[in-house]
This record gives C-alpha cells, structure tokens and sequence, in this order.
C-alpha cells in the first residue's frame, strides 16, 4: 500500500476547479498500489504497458478524467445530474466516487455520507468524526470555504484528512501538494485559512461504517 509520505509535495491540482478531484486522484493512489505505479512510474503492473509524460502529467491527466466522471449525468451508483466542472465539484459527488474507488479496492461494502458543518455548533463533533475515521485507516475529504479579503469573490476548496498526530489532522492539499497540519481549534472557529486556503468548514465525508476498513491489510499506514 501506497503511504501519503511517499507521495507528498508531488502532485499539484492541474487548475483551480481540480481540488476535488485531484483529492480523488490522491485517495486512489493510496487505496490502489497498481493505480498508484500507473501513476508515479507510468508502468502498468498488469501488463508491463508504459505510459509517457512526468509523473506531474500522468497524476494532472488523471485529475481531469476524474472530475469529468464525477460531473458527469450517471445512473451508476445513483441518478447523478450533471454539475459545471466551473464549480468543482460536489460533496455528494466526492462521497459517491470514493465509495466506488473503496469497493474496487477490496475494502468490503463502502459507504460514504455526506455531513455539512456550516453551523458552528456541529463542528467540534465533525472534526471528532473525521479525527476517528482517519485513526481507523479512512481517508476523509473536507470541504471548506470564505470570502475573500475584497469581499468581492468567495470560493471553497478540498482537501484529503490522511492522518493524525494526536488531536491534530494532516491533510493532502492539493493547490500546494503537500500535506498540512490543521487543528480542533481553527476548525471549530472557522479560522482554517491559514492551514487550508479557507475559513469556514462546509462538509466532511465520512465513512459510512464506525469500524477500521476491510481488510485492514490494504490500507495505508497512517504514521
């Protein structure tokens, strides 16, 4: 299994609606070693097959087939409507996909739900949340979002929970390509900018069972 250590500073979003996607791309890379050599050494293990470009393109290309999967009109795995790959992409989309990726990987019958955390006085239980899913072996994309300081543009943007270290998440973030600390405190106060580019907490997505994934073996180490 793929660690996020190895893989950090790599892969950067490929432009700035990517962040999900890109978030995706990570996930996958660390569920799926094959997918991940595919990837970082543009060799298919199955085949032998090569693939051309720098890894930063191979991981970009990847990117951008994600985010036209999940902004695409789908019947698989639920009615999806199509949504403007000018907006990002949608926690509902996040969650569906990485359920998907999670079953291919042979970590049993994922689920994932959606928990928005725009009031405040939900977020100290959200961030437990993501805190004990990332502990068990789950990644946990997080949304946030603000306002510019000209109060004239607002955006949000995703990062990847990939681990902890106490009460603290680190987390993949895709604009730089490195792996961020954010703590309890800015989460639960909307003061993440910081950390995450972004304020205010929109949503998390968890996990949809309260246990380690199946079978553990496959999962990333988370130290």
């Amino acid at each position: 299994m793929t660690s996020w250590q190895a893989l950090e500073g790599r892969f950067r979003q490929p432009d700035a609606t990517t962040c999900g996607s890109s978030c995706l791309v990570m996930a996958r890379m660390l569920l799926d070693a094959d997918f991940a050599t595919r990837i970082v050494d543009g060799r298919d293990p199955a085949t032998g097959a090569r693939r051309g470009g720098t890894a930063e393109e191979r991981f970009a290309a990847a990117a951008a087939d994600m985010h036209a999967r999940t902004n695409a009109f789908s019947f698989r795995g639920g009615f999806h409507l199509p949504w403007p790959k000018a907006l990002g992409t949608t926690p509902a989309a996040v969650a569906r996909q990485l359920a998907r990726d999670e079953r291919a990987a042979g970590l049993g019958p994922s689920r994932r739900r959606v928990r928005w955390v725009v009031a405040p006085s939900c977020r100290d239980d959200a961030y437990g949340a993501v805190l004990r899913a990332v502990r068990q072996g789950w990644v946990a994309p997080v949304f946030c979002f603000g306002v510019g300081a000209n109060l004239r543009h607002c955006g949000a943007h995703v990062v990847l929970a990939v681990a902890a270290d106490g009460d603290d998440l680190r987390a993949y973030e895709p604009q730089s390509g490195r792996v961020v600390a954010f703590n309890r405190s800015d989460f639960t106060a909307g003061t993440l900018s910081a950390s995450l580019g972004w304020d205010w907490p929109l949503a998390v997505v968890l996990p949809g069972l309260d246990r380690p994934p199946t079978p553990p073996a496959r999962l990333m180490r988370n130290r």
